[in-house]
């Protein structure tokens, strides 16, 4: 995983992180679009399963995955995507300290992954 991971608060108008110039480097950077783009993903995934806001993101991605496709699709880049968010954040105070940021290319696999999830393309 270590590929994915290098040494502006905006968002759409239905509330989804995002960089302005998409390619992560401009007032958001990558790794603040990633850890919002996470926490997105983890309150869609808390609400689904209706769990405690403090469940781990791998119980929640464990507990999606029986009942939702997409989480069960995904279930292995999910994981993969916790161990990034770790690795980018460091410590235990707040606000957290930035340690590392995401490549442009994890960035943007994990921005079509929860879009994917918590904004599904509708069937035809």
């Amino acid at each position: 995983m270590s590929s994915d991971v290098e040494g502006g608060d905006m968002a759409n108008s239905a509330g989804i992180p995002q960089s302005p110039d998409r390619d992560g480097d401009g007032p958001m950077d990558r790794a603040e679009e990633f850890i919002r783009l996470f926490n997105w993903v983890e309150e869609f995934l808390s609400r689904l399963v209706n769990r405690a806001p403090y469940t781990r993101f791998e119980r929640l991605v464990e507990v999606a995955s029986a009942d939702n496709a997409a989480v069960r699709a995904n279930a292995r880049a999910l994981e993969q995507f916790a161990k990034v968010r770790n690795a980018i954040v460091h410590g235990e105070g707040y606000p957290p300290h930035i340690v590392a940021k995401p490549s442009p290319e994890a960035l943007s696999k994990f921005r079509r992954v929860a879009h994917a999830l918590v904004e599904p393309m509708p069937l035809a």
